[in-house]
């Protein structure tokens, strides 16, 4: 025990020896990032739908279609690798990352090039701002982001049109669906409670026997306008003789 105790006072200076070393160590140096500065290439943008007069405008549900246009002002030829935009609150706040398209071109010195690019989109109508990104390689490999256009943009609800075969459809269905509930309605409390009405004996129709095509005008006698002359045997009349004639007696008495 008195080995131990003696013992136990040397290894506590010991391990406060260590630790002042260590703490007398400078700390490694980390190693540094290799910032790449931006490239010196020459960026425009232009919406192909766009009238500068109203400002930009994102049509949600319809294409949003731009043209971006790279000139290589780089000694050394350059790669666009990918093309990507995204929509953020004037505040600054990340709202969605829109479709990437990838490009994958090289570009030599001083050498232009034209590049579609078209994003949709569904939103609440409100101004974001656009921010597109252009993402390059240079001939060392590195890689660097660069924007392209970043301001701000409107976006809207497409206009509507009474002829929208959208439209119709919503009518005639709004109108199926009306004519279907007023007829079950009408069917299950109306037509119990709505007396219906007899019809008398005067409204019933009276039927009309049709006249006969040769009709009596006289008793014994029909009409015989309708039959040809030649067709009509009148009998021819006699005279019955009875007893002497009248010029026979004149003579008789003359005498």
């Amino acid at each position: 025990m008195k080995f131990l105790s003696a013992l136990l006072p040397l290894l506590t200076l010991g391990l406060a020896s260590a630790a002042d070393v260590a703490s007398e160590q400078p700390a490694a140096a980390a190693t540094p990032e290799k910032v790449v500065k931006a490239l010196n290439v020459s960026l425009g943008v232009q919406f192909v739908d766009a009238v500068p007069e109203f400002g930009i405008k994102a049509i949600n549900g319809i294409p949003t279609k731009l043209n971006l246009h790279i000139v290589n002002n780089e000694p050394e030829d350059i790669r666009v690798q990918l093309i990507q935009g995204s929509l953020k609150t004037p505040k600054g706040v990340e709202l969605r990352n829109l479709t990437a398209s990838k490009v994958g071109v090289k570009l030599g010195k001083d050498q232009a090039i034209d590049l579609p690019y078209q994003f949709t989109t569904e939103m609440h109508p409100q101004d974001v701002i656009f921010n597109l990104k252009m993402f390059l390689r240079t001939s060392e490999g590195l890689a660097v982001s660069q924007s392209a256009f970043n301001q701000t943009i409107s976006i809207v609800e497409a206009p509507t049109s009474l002829f929208d075969p959208q439209v119709l459809f919503l009518y005639l269905l709004l109108a199926a669906g009306f004519g279907a509930s007023g007829y079950f309605v009408y069917n299950t409390w109306l037509a119990s409670v709505i007396p219906k009405t007899k019809r008398s004996g005067t409204d019933q129709v009276r039927l009309v026997r049709p006249a006969p095509t040769l009709a009596a005008t006289s008793a014994g006698s029909y009409d015989e306008s309708w039959i040809p002359e030649g067709h009509i045997k009148k009998p021819a009349t006699t005279r019955a003789r009875s007893g002497t004639p009248k010029g026979a007696k004149n003579r008789k008495g003359g005498e």
